[in-house]
């Protein structure tokens, strides 16, 4: 996780992430840091989301230093059909497969097998064909109902 840096200048703090911060900056130890205004927000783990809620990150100030925490709260419709649909990409992705795979359990897979093992038993590799087919059309339409919902919602 990036480092999450507190600046303080005339009395405002601002927070800056390790990615926009100089490099002469964090090569400095956590003393130094402080004599110039500056210090490391204490990391702490976020949790998991859940279907329904997830955590926007709060920094506190506890016993003199920054403190990353969470705050609990529900997920906007957005965020619930983004999920939904990045769920169903996934499904996609998995029944497309990787290059390396050879089998029925993808569309890559059985682009893998060899002429010869499809020759010896076609029905094998035709029936895999179509059930890979049949799950990417469910998948397929279930992101387009998504789809709908969302425009149905904003209309």
């Amino acid at each position: 996780m990036e480092k999450l840096y507190a600046v303080t200048e005339n009395g405002v703090t601002t927070f800056i992430y390790e990615s926009d911060v100089h490099d002469d900056i964090k090569v400095l130890a956590e003393e130094k840091l402080a004599l110039i205004g500056w210090s490391i927000v204490e990391d702490t783990p976020r949790p998991a989301d859940t279907e329904t809620e997830t955590y926007d990150l709060k920094v506190g100030f506890i016993d003199g230093r920054y403190v990353k925490t969470w705050i609990k709260r529900l997920k906007t419709n957005e965020e619930i059909t983004r999920d939904e649909v990045e769920k169903q990409i996934d499904a996609l992705n998995q029944l497309l497969g990787t290059s390396e795979d050879i089998g029925t359990d993808t569309l890559r897979g059985l682009k893998g097998v060899l002429n010869a093992d499809i020759n010896a038993n076609p029905a094998k590799y035709i029936k895999a064909l179509a059930d890979i087919v049949i799950e990417l059309i469910k998948a397929e339409r279930r992101t387009s109902r998504i789809t709908v919902r969302k425009f149905e919602s904003v209309l």
